[in-house]
């Protein structure tokens, strides 16, 4: 193994495969082991209300509910639910007593709000015939390697654009490069472009952290200060020898152990993997389902084990900054460079009890041992700070900063997309009741590439193919508008929605384009001939957002109505259908129901944010993940930086926060 002092590489992977279980999605069981079933929870409900009018003599509004097969049957053929959306079926809305729809059962009381929960449950949960029988649920699992991928052997970063400065403004829209740390953001007639400084370790004045007490730093990068980028050590289960004045440290007076680490995946690294340490002294990590959580394990004077830690994760095959320290009275653990847990030694604890074995790395001697990444291996002789060790996990990774503006003298900008190989931006927006269009931009110079359309009205959504050969935009004025980016000439005028067209995006492979409307209108069109494939229907409110899963075969797409669904692209059908942001209010001017934006992570993850203010991952089939966080304003623009680990949201007070998807941790970016 190869060493040398004051080198450092940071590294943050893109890898679909990190991403996977980095937010800790693993395969998807599509239904709860406890989910109703007709025969033991539905039946009895049926056959002491419905029964009466819905038997096979007499059948009335041609219904049948005595067995499950004539359920399946329907009212005169059709369904009157379908497993996964219980919303809209005819079954729910009948006996909620919706005022569109025929109460059941007539002239009594509505159901039990237990019986109405346990019927929705029972479809929302697959129709279960009976318990451990067959869901009807489709399945919408998905294989993270499909999906288009157009990465471009230059990735577009932009450089020396001008600095403009504006007043604070609502945030309308956020865009993501695809490939990089790119963000464009909407401001006052014009677009703030952010993109990432070089780490500080690049600097030819760059000192390390704490220099004067740093005993070790092992890098693996042969001497070359200016890497950045290079090998880390690759741990495989052995041990490796560390250099001599390891042997020196006085762990009695304090110390600090600071590394980034790169997990392999829990069943790589069974058990509880060790990082660093002898025979009395280990630092290790151990499972937290698909994360991990850094602890510490001592013998004292008197021979007693002592552990400490295990608070705080961070996931796997992600790489992460890491770091353990003792003052002489308290150990404290740091993730990401902050603190995450403060704890207090033994209070007969005088000193550790002395080792027989060297310190090795990425393991101990007869232990379970640590496979992934090891990289920037540092030992302090005293205990660091909160800010000297974040310090040291931000001048080791890109900072993200303002690189300029791009003119808009169009008017308002109310979409912001980037081309899926992230050489160019499309703005679109204009001035109400007067003109819109579409400029497009090039990301590395800022230079406006084209202007597409000429509106009565401004655009209020648009897209470009990933092959840039189309550009579709539309808003007030209802119809869809596809031109050729070549001549800019429309190519396909479409009249088919009855409202303003509020959100749009082109297929993964461009075959097809999903457009929606104000009235809940979502239509699926080919992107070359301009023909309808499906017409859906389950939003009764505006549509806020369109989402395409990475491999096309999903469509998801969210409303005022709170609701987030998931449509096939197989038949059209919706797959589930969930309430994702809704909340009630007492203040009759604001709205906290309302599902903003949707966007697919690349391992098929859900991300939402609501007029609630909270920020949500779901899994693939629709099942909640986790709530982020709640934003400190409405969050009216958000999107997922290229690697899926972190948002962007822009809000209607003028702020932009990033945010690690993990943690919840926000930063704030200036406009």
């Amino acid at each position: 193994m190869t060493s040398s002092l004051y080198l450092f590489k940071p590294r943050i992977s893109s890898s679909l495969l990190y991403l996977t279980v980095a937010l800790g999605v693993s395969p998807l069981t599509i239904i709860a082991k406890e989910a109703p079933n007709f025969r033991t929870d539905i039946q009895p409900i049926f056959k002491e209300h419905c029964n009466s009018c819905h038997n096979p003599d007499k059948k009335k509004a041609d219904l049948d509910l005595t067995t499950m097969a004539s359920f399946l049957e329907g009212s005169s053929g059709d369904a009157i639910a379908t497993a996964g959306t219980p919303d809209n079926s005819t079954l729910m809305l009948s006996i909620t007593h919706h005022e569109d729809y025929e109460p059941m059962p007539p002239e009594e009381p509505k159901l039990s709000d237990k019986n109405i929960t346990l019927i929705s449950d029972w479809i929302k949960g697959g129709l279960l015939p009976h318990a451990g029988g067959e869901s009807a649920l489709r399945d919408v699992s998905f294989d993270v390697t499909s999906g288009s991928s157009d990465r471009p052997n230059v990735v577009a970063v932009p450089k020396g654009l001008p600095t403009h400065k504006t007043e604070k403004a609502p945030v309308l829209s956020i865009a993501t490069s695809p490939w990089a740390d790119v963000y464009a953001v909407s401001g006052l007639n014009e677009i703030h472009l952010y993109s990432p400084m070089p780490p500080a370790v690049e600097a030819d004045n760059f000192t390390p952290v704490a220099k004067e007490d740093l005993i070790i730093r092992e890098t693996f990068d042969n001497g070359d200060l200016k890497k950045v980028s290079g090998a880390a050590l690759k741990a495989t289960g052995k041990p490796v020898e560390l250099p001599k004045q390891a042997d020196t440290i006085n762990l009695e007076k304090g110390f600090t152990i600071s590394t980034w680490l790169l997990p392999a995946s829990n069943a790589e690294n069974k058990g509880s993997p060790n990082i660093f340490g002898n025979d009395v002294f280990r630092l290790f990590l151990e499972p937290k389902g698909d994360s991990w959580t850094l602890r510490l394990n001592y013998r004292d004077q008197d021979k007693k084990s002592v552990f400490m830690g295990r608070i705080g994760t961070f996931p796997t095959n992600l790489w992460t900054h890491v770091a353990m320290s003792f003052n002489g009275s308290e150990f404290v653990t740091y993730i990401g460079g902050s603190e995450v847990s403060r704890q207090p030694a033994n209070d007969s604890f005088e000193k550790f009890l002395k080792s027989r074995t060297p310190y090795t790395l990425a393991g101990v001697k007869n232990g379970v041992n640590f496979k992934g990444g090891i990289d920037d291996f540092r030992i302090y002789s005293r205990a660091l700070t909160n800010d000297e060790l974040n310090k040291i996990a931000r001048n080791s990774v890109s900072q993200l900063a303002r690189a300029g503006a791009l003119p808009f003298d169009l008017g308002n900008i109310h979409h912001l997309t980037f081309s899926r190989n992230g050489n160019l931006l499309l703005a679109a927006g204009g001035k109400g009741a007067y003109s819109g269009a579409v400029n497009l931009y090039d990301v590395k110079t800022g230079e406006l590439q084209a202007t597409i359309g000429d509106e009565q009205d401004v655009v209020l959504a648009a897209d470009i193919s990933p092959d840039h050969s189309l550009i579709a935009l539309s808003g007030p004025s209802k119809n869809i508008k596809i031109h050729t980016t070549a001549d800019g000439k429309l190519k396909h005028r479409i009249a088919k929605h009855t409202d303003w067209v509020t959100a749009m995006r082109f297929s993964p492979d461009g075959k097809l384009l999903a457009t929606g409307d104000r009235n809940g209108g979502i239509h699926v069109w080919e992107a070359e001939t301009g023909g309808i494939v499906f017409s859906l229907s389950e939003h009764k409110e505006a549509i806020t957002d369109i989402a395409w899963r990475p491999d096309g075969e999903v469509l998801a797409t969210t409303g005022e109505g709170g609701k987030l669904v998931l449509w096939s692209m197989k038949d059209g059908f919706p797959l589930r259908a969930v309430t994702a942001h809704k909340m009630k209010t007492t203040d009759r001017y604001t709205r906290l129901t309302g599902a903003l934006n949707v966007e697919y992570l690349p391992n098929g993850t859900l991300f939402t944010t609501g007029r609630d203010r909270a920020l949500r991952l779901w899994k693939t089939d629709g099942t909640k993940l986790s709530t982020v966080s709640d934003a400190p304003a409405l969050p009216i623009a958000s999107a997922l930086t290229h690697d899926g680990t972190r948002a962007l949201t822009g809000h209607n007070d003028g702020s932009i926060l990033l945010w690690e998807l993990t943690s919840g941790k926000s930063q704030q970016l200036s406009q």
